[in-house]
């Protein structure tokens, strides 16, 4: 195999760090992490430069050389998104230059996945109005007129850099994988790691120890806030295996985009056996927490039946507002999220101690060297039921535990 090298496209990237300590842990490989110095010129054009420390001063060696290079893209408030898409495709060019054999790229969050669809599709549906469903379809396209293809654009970039592979956690929808596959012809290039089975071990393993589930669950309801969330419902639900846990299913609908404010939601019409949340511990599923809108108005319809514990297991907290920590604090919410925004653990909101964060590097390092690097499928790799959950144990630590909040009782 080849050697690897760890190239975070920004400094003092923590996630990055803890990657490189979890592959040196697993001894599978030789290891290395490569810096960049992210340069501007003075009209602000972005100009990296690959360093390499211990080098002999007048023997330059070209630095990637006979390595696989991944690059880091992390969540950070600090950099726009757009910028460090920039950066991907002039740091996969630096280090082929470099000598790098291979560029492949970590994707902690993977941006730019929720405009997974094609706003023009709109031209080939207005005539198909035959059911509400369609009709639904044209109703989003319709607001996405004149809107770009983002996801499609980002990654056809991606291939044209030279970018091999592609490895994420918790993607928005499978259009995603799809749209890999699509660009580049190939199904050995997208990897997106399920964090369901971590979430079904802490529960099991640490929540259990700090508040009562009940032997079976029965003080236990999980909640999916949108359609979204539902299957994720189902899989941690599958993987407890806890007879007596309840699951209410909410659907929303948006009055207008991107508008916390702006959201209606209602309990799955076809639930019949809905149940009581007084003094039970409420167990919410979502892949993203943004402004929280969808998720804390979903909450609004079991607060005046007061449950006892609410919690949000969200994988990727972005959470830019102070919106967002309002909701937190007003629906005395306890988080449990990914380290996929590294810098999170330093942010500290007055008043909001109830956010956990879970360390999955050591999930990255396993995925990479077992599925990416052998160019087998995750979900072949990692296989998981409620009788070998305890394997889940070993892809995760926690990095950040958050204080209870109690809702009442």
């Amino acid at each position: 195999m080849s050697d690897i090298a760890i190239l975070p496209i920004r400094a003092n990237d923590g996630f990055a760090l803890k990657l490189e300590r979890n592959f040196r842990g697993l001894k599978a490989q030789n290891i290395k992490r490569i810096e960049v110095i992210n340069r501007r010129f003075s009209d602000g054009e972005y100009n990296p430069v690959i360093i390499e420390e211990n080098v002999e001063e007048g023997k330059p060696e070209k630095k990637c050389k006979h390595k696989k290079v991944y690059l880091v893209w992390t969540i950070t408030n600090q950099i726009t998104p757009t910028e460090n898409f920039a950066r991907v495709l002039l740091l996969a060019d630096a280090a082929y230059r470099e000598g790098a054999e291979e560029v492949n790229l970590i994707i902690a969050y993977h941006y730019f996945n929720r405009q997974d669809i094609d706003p023009t599709l709109i031209y080939s549906l207005q005539s198909e109005k035959d059911d509400e469903k369609k009709e639904k379809q044209i109703d989003k396209l319709m607001k996405m007129i004149g809107q770009p293809f983002s996801l499609k654009v980002l990654i056809n970039h991606f291939y044209h850099a030279g970018i091999k592979k592609v490895i994420t956690i918790e993607d928005h929808s499978d259009r995603t994988h799809n749209l890999y596959e699509e660009s580049y012809n190939s199904k050995d290039v997208y990897y997106n790691l399920d964090p369901t089975p971590v979430y079904a071990h802490y529960i099991l393993n640490i929540l259990k120890e700090d508040i009562d589930i009940g032997k079976q669950g029965e003080n236990l309801i999980l909640l999916g806030p949108d359609k979204g969330s539902w299957e994720m419902l189902e899989k941690i639900y599958n993987l407890l295996g806890l007879k007596n846990v309840k699951k209410v299913f909410f659907d929303k609908s948006r009055i207008k985009e991107n508008d916390p404010e702006q959201i209606k939601s209602v309990i799955k019409s076809e639930m019949s056996d809905v149940p009581d949340f007084k003094d039970k511990i409420i167990i919410g599923r979502d892949d993203i927490g943004d402004t929280l809108g969808t998720f804390t108005k979903s909450l609004e319809l079991v607060y005046g039946q007061k449950p006892k514990y609410i919690f949000g297991f969200i994988s990727h907290l972005i959470l830019p507002y102070p919106e967002a920590y309002s909701r937190i604090y007003r629906s005395k919410l306890n988080l449990v999220g990914l380290n996929t925004h590294p810098n999170l653990i330093y942010q500290s909101e007055i008043g909001i101690p109830q956010i956990t964060i879970l360390d999955i590097t050591k999930y990255f390092a396993e995925a990479i060297i077992k599925c990416v690097e052998k160019s087998k499928p995750v979900e072949e790799v990692f296989r998981f039921t409620k009788d070998n959950l305890d394997e889940a144990g070993l892809l995760y630590k926690i990095q950040k535990k958050g204080e209870l909040e109690r809702f009442s009782g």
